[in-house]
């Protein structure tokens, strides 16, 4: 699949939310300097513009958004209640260089894991008992007769 982002998509290693448009809470599934992946309970309308508030450990973002994206995925039961879930996808508008940066600096991307080792290839050792083979054989023959 052609991978058409900017840079590179980080989950977030604790359950983060963001606060969308004032009013709507969001779990955030991956972000990059440039966008996020949402979760939450209601939809958002496509192509529309919404603000975003991500704390950080230092800092408060306060960012505006497209909507590239918002699709139902699921219900989620709850006690004597249900919930719709939402998928959102986001791209942000207006994000400074100084923004970009905190949004990397806070999620950065995860330590590329060791390289596995290459598999092997070219001929291998079998060791073969032949003794074990003879007795078969050997039983084989009395058993015919």
């Amino acid at each position: 699949m052609d991978e058409r982002r900017h840079s590179c998509r980080v989950a977030p290693t604790q359950e983060t939310y963001v606060c969308i448009s004032g009013n709507r809470t969001a779990r955030l599934m991956d972000i990059t300097p440039h966008g996020a992946h949402l979760e939450l309970s209601s939809a958002l309308n496509p192509n529309h513009q919404c603000r975003v508030v991500l704390e950080l450990e230092d800092e408060t973002l306060r960012l505006t958004a497209r909507v590239a994206h918002c699709k139902l995925t699921g219900f989620q039961s709850f006690g004597s209640g249900g919930q719709l879930i939402y998928r959102a996808g986001i791209e942000f508008t207006g994000v400074d260089d100084e923004m970009a940066e905190a949004i990397s600096q806070a999620f950065p991307p995860p330590a590329p894991e060791p390289a596995a080792k290459p598999a092997r290839r070219g001929p291998i050792k079998v060791k073969v008992n032949v003794e074990s083979f003879e007795r078969a054989a050997a039983s084989g023959e009395r058993e015919a007769s």
